[in-house]
């Protein structure tokens, strides 16, 4: 059944389209990808709820976005999200984290490069870095696509 399984992967992989995964190739289901849930019989605890402040200054968490860039950074912007915020845009979650808990949600207009994990690394035109608001600590870091500024944002971003 092992050798099967693999044969099945191993074909899947090769026949997918380009950007498909194998796991998308063996039937599941194509479009939005639904908010995780915390795993059935283990209830995940938040540890991190909401504090309303003090935060990091917008100052210090812009810094600390440009970090990640290769070469000089451009445009930047942040807004302060909630993790719920940030859940409904990137449709992931870590349930460590209260859905109140805030997060600044920093843009950077800049070369970032990404470990692709399974594929070859890919340079990215613009990133997203996510810190959390109370600590300014690095939650996330993720590719804003190739262009210079991401195509999609979340609405507190504006047209």
């Amino acid at each position: 059944m092992k050798k099967l399984m693999l044969v099945l992967v191993v074909v899947a992989a090769a026949c997918a389209a380009p950007g498909m995964t194998a796991a998308i190739a063996l039937g599941q289901p194509i479009g939005p990808k639904p908010v995780p849930q915390p795993p059935a019989g283990k209830p995940a605890e938040a540890i991190y709820f909401g504090t309303g402040g003090p935060y990091i200054p917008q100052a210090e968490a812009l810094a600390t976005a440009r970090l990640a860039a290769i070469g000089v950074p451009g445009r930047q912007e942040i807004r302060l999200l909630t993790y719920a915020d940030v859940i409904a845009f990137t449709r992931s979650r870590n349930y460590l984290y209260d859905p109140g808990r805030e997060i600044y949600f920093v843009v950077t207009s800049a070369a970032w490069q990404g470990r692709g994990g399974q594929t070859a690394d890919f340079t990215c035109g613009s990133y997203i870095t996510l810190i959390d608001a109370p600590t300014g600590q690095v939650f996330a870091v993720g590719c804003g696509g190739a262009e210079s500024w991401p195509l999609r944002l979340p609405p507190q971003f504006g047209p």
